[in-house]
């Protein structure tokens, strides 16, 4: 649309109908809440986002027909201009913004009003509150250092309605969180490296609806690593405020791409500051696996340089603490404690002319030198349990029954789900004369048998590299929920 046509409409550009009931499949509201749109318009596209939802709305709009129309749909709206409106920091939500898509011309220089208006509204949000942006692909770049800094969890759709594609709309859903370290760093190097408008991922269809998919689509899922061909639903549950000042909980729904085949996105980053006499640097490595349990670390997996991986050795002998960031942007710091063994290697990886360098750092109570009664999995399979129990503890036993104990362990709550990067790990806390109990009340009722035939006992024997590679992830998603 030209420019003066745009201006007579004031830079307004209403959400179709169909991407609007798309995105409120996204959306689940099971309390009340108070959610805003500055830019409501006549209040059509901000109904059918919180359609049939317990909340109270709010909006501005410039324009005084269309500010009319909304307030005769039930929304609370102040005719008037938006950056003139003002509101409690911290008091939505949600936040949905569609703002005009046009320049404010001033005498410093042009700024782009998508910019001004998150810039404007996005304190507004509660902690964990929602942002759902709607806006030219183009324009995606100007706002990215505002979602970099003060948004996590951040998700771009694009929208297929003739509409949408025609001014190249795209959508971002986000959760209001500020973000420093490493976790801000990745949010650029993700937002920088985002493709042309048909690279990103569609918004879910609607039900019985049939959309066809472009011949640009199949391009994109070839040439921007933003695509999301592997499309699989995730949920994530994120604190509210009610209008009367209360916290709630509701889930956000998102889209996600499956991460089977990306590795990076499956790895952590971790943090130290060092600093000397002289100097004070940061030092960043890749997490391959990691366990946490009673506050602490009990193992770290990392690979750097050389210098890189020499430098978090010493901290982790001195019982340093580190700032760890996991695969979807969370931070937690940690230490392994008092005692900690790291083992070091080199990987030498094709096509690379130097070496990486490769760390595990162990705590003393994994390796079993406090507790012998514990023990750590780097994932929940029982022949794998009971095999590493029997030979650690010394039991009389056999393969055959490890199914059958490992339930007796889940039954009598010895197994307990962890935090981790890149397994699903769990703590077994039982010790040989309580797994000897069991075994000898298993064998009094006959659920555990005896071999038949007296002959060599063969334990299952696993190669490294198959039990330390990927596992499904909602085997992960699940073990953190547990574990949360």
């Amino acid at each position: 649309m030209a420019r003066n046509a745009a201006r007579l409409k004031m830079g307004h550009y209403p959400l179709p109908e169909p991407e609007a009931r798309r995105i409120r499949m996204l959306l689940s509201y099971p309390a009340q809440a108070s959610v805003i749109d500055p830019c409501v318009g006549t209040g059509a596209a901000f109904n059918l986002i919180t359609e049939n939802a317990q909340v109270e709305r709010y909006g501005v709009e410039l324009d005084a027909r269309r500010a009319d129309q909304a307030r005769g749909t039930g929304i609370r709206v102040i005719q008037g201009n938006a950056f003139d409106a003002h509101a409690k920091v911290e008091s939505f939500s949600l936040l949905y913004l569609n703002p005009p898509y046009d320049s404010e011309i001033n005498l410093t220089g042009n700024r782009r009003l998508e910019r001004l208006f998150l810039e404007h509204t996005y304190h507004r949000l509660v902690p964990h509150g929602i942002l759902v942006l709607v806006i030219p692909y183009e324009q995606l770049t100007d706002c990215a250092s505002l979602l970099s800094a003060y948004f996590t969890r951040i998700t771009v759709l694009r929208m297929d309605d003739p509409e949408s594609v025609r001014f190249r709309q795209i959508v971002v859903f986000a959760i209001r969180r500020n973000v420093r370290g490493i976790a801000l760093e990745e949010n650029r190097r993700r937002l920088s490296g985002l493709g042309r408008h048909d690279a990103y991922g569609a918004l879910p269809a609607l039900e019985g609806e049939s959309r066809r998919r472009s011949r640009s689509l199949l391009h994109a899922k070839r040439s921007s690593s933003i695509a999301g061909f592997r499309m699989t639903w995730w949920k994530t549950c994120c604190r509210i405020r009610q209008h009367g000042g209360r916290l709630r909980r509701f889930s956000f729904r998102v889209m996600k791409r499956s991460l089977a085949g990306r590795s990076h996105l499956r790895i952590g980053m971790l943090e130290y500051d060092r600093q000397t006499e002289k100097l004070a640097s940061r030092v960043r490595v890749r997490v391959s696996h990691y366990i946490r349990a009673e506050e602490q670390a009990h193992l770290v997996s990392i690979f750097g340089n050389d210098s890189d991986i020499g430098a978090i050795t010493a901290a982790v002998h001195e019982q340093a603490h580190f700032g760890l960031t996991f695969p979807d942007g969370r931070t937690r710091e940690i230490s392994l404690g008092e005692g900690a063994v790291c083992h070091r290697g080199s990987l030498n990886i094709p096509g690379r002319k130097h070496s990486v360098r490769h760390m595990i750092a162990l705590s003393e109570e994994l390796r079993g030198m406090t507790f012998l009664a514990k023990a750590f999995f780097l994932r929940d399979d029982p022949h794998e349990v009971w095999t590493a129990l029997v030979h650690r503890l010394g039991l009389p036993a056999v393969p055959d029954w490890a199914e059958k104990m490992v339930e007796i362990l889940k039954d009598q709550n010895r197994i307990t789900p962890l935090e981790g990067i890149g397994c699903a790990p769990i703590l077994v806390s039982a010790s040989a004369e309580e797994i000897l109990g069991w075994m000898e009340a298993g064998v009094a009722h006959g659920t555990l048998r005896f071999p038949e035939v007296n002959a060599p006992i063969h334990w299952p024997n696993k190669p490294l590299a198959e039990v330390l590679g990927p596992i499904e992830d909602e085997t992960v998603a699940e073990n953190a929920t547990e574990a949360a």
